[in-house]
This record gives C-alpha cells, sequence and structure tokens, in this order.
C-alpha cells in the first residue's frame, strides 16, 4: 500500500510525493545519506588500486617506534579511509591516513606490519580488478 500526498508543482499541474509506503524494499535507506538505498549518492565506486603501493617501515623522529608506511595509494580520500579501516581492524593496530599535497595518498600504521599488509592488499588489489 503507497499513499501519495499532492505535492505544489506549476500552476495546474499536481505533481505526487510518496509519503508513506509498506512495501519493505522501498523503506531501505542508506545509512550515511537517508536516501533510498537506490536513490544512495554516497557510496563510491569500488577501489582500484592503480600502480603498486610501497610498503617501508620508518622510524625517524618517532622516539625509536616503527611505524609502517603505504605509500603511492590513489588519491581519493573516501577510498583512502575505507582501506585504513580496514587494515586497522583487521591487523588490530592504530594507524592513520592522509593525502600529500598534490600527490599520492599514504596510510600508516603502528609497528612492523609489512608482511601482513601485503597479502591484504594484494588480494584487495585481485578482488576488485
Amino acid at each position: 500500500m503507497e499513499k501519495h500526498h499532492p505535492a505544489k508543482g506549476r500552476k495546474g499541474e499536481q505533481e505526487y510525493a510518496l509519503v508513506y509506503a509498506t512495501d519493505t524494499a522501498r523503506q531501505e535507506r542508506c545509512n550515511g545519506c537517508r536516501r533510498l538505498i537506490d536513490e544512495c549518492v554516497c557510496r563510491p565506486a569500488p577501489f582500484i588500486l592503480s600502480g603498486s603501493p610501497v610498503l617501508r617501515v620508518e622510524r625517524k623522529g618517532r622516539a625509536g617506534k616503527s611505524v609502517t608506511v603505504i605509500d603511492r595509494l590513489p588519491n581519493n580520500k573516501v577510498h583512502l579511509k575505507a582501506l585504513c579501516a580496514l587494515l586497522k581492524s583487521t591487523l588490530g593496530c592504530g594507524g592513520t591516513w592522509y593525502v600529500t599535497k598534490g600527490g599520492p595518498g599514504v596510510i600508516e600504521l603502528q609497528g612492523d606490519r609489512r608482511a601482513e599488509v601485503l597479502p591484504i592488499i594484494e588480494q584487495y588489489r585481485e578482488k576488485n580488478r
């Protein structure tokens, strides 16, 4: 069952906007933009790693603590944030991401995680090719 409410349109025309629907498929909404799933505008396109990212460990300027740096990632803030969250939750460590000025994206993870990060990135690349 659907109820429609007359919306204001041009003079002499009446447009109807959906006010209430009992169809559960029509009621599913995106958590980000709160629009219907079919009309969602916040879902990014699939993340594809172009080229090969560079993995390195840095210790300078960090009081002797090691940090795994993943460099040369695509310059897309939405995808960097999602990939960083995936790596942090999978590896159980802290980390951050940033975009260098006019350059590539960078993810930093706490500790020497090169051995664990490489298979995850390769698996992610193959999944989205």
